[in-house]
């Protein structure tokens, strides 16, 4: 099913649509969305259709303006409801947004390596690997000492 500019509804088969990476980096970054914001970018039922013609038109009309009010939702959820005093993670989080909402798949991550080489996630996987180290290897190593 797709819709042209004036939101007429064709049947279509999806195995004419083209995939391309830069589809699942904005996926993604709707989901990043959902989790720092607390709420849906778009509103979608329990199947994650969305869930009205006012929904499919904001999707296909998607630009500048959008991307710049959901880094600001995000940004506003960080600073009151998880009290991030750090402008930094701030920053690094509110800009990881921006690139992944981008209209223009070009303006997005190439690839999810670069997602994961992102300031945003800088310090987490060290911050986990020495937890793992440290916590679950060293109990881990205490069991095999008992035995």
């Amino acid at each position: 099913l797709l819709v042209d500019d004036q939101y007429n509804e064709h049947s279509e088969s999806y195995d004419l649509l083209q995939g391309d990476p830069s589809f699942d980096l904005w996926s993604y970054g709707v989901v990043l969305y959902l989790t720092l914001a607390r709420k849906p970018l778009l509103s979608s039922d329990t199947s994650d259709n969305l869930v009205n013609s006012l929904e499919l038109r904001r999707l296909h009309l998607w630009n500048a303006a959008d991307v710049e009010m959901a880094v600001n939702e995000v940004d506003q959820v960080l600073r009151f409801d998880f009290k991030e005093d750090d402008p930094a993670k701030r920053l690094a989080a509110t800009e990881l947004i921006g690139v992944l909402l981008q209209c223009d798949p070009q303006k997005r991550p190439k690839c999810f390596q670069e997602v994961l080489d992102h300031p945003f996630f800088q310090g987490v996987f060290d911050s986990v690997s020495s937890h793992i180290d440290n916590g679950v290897l060293s109990d881990s190593t205490e069991q095999k000492q008992g035995w």
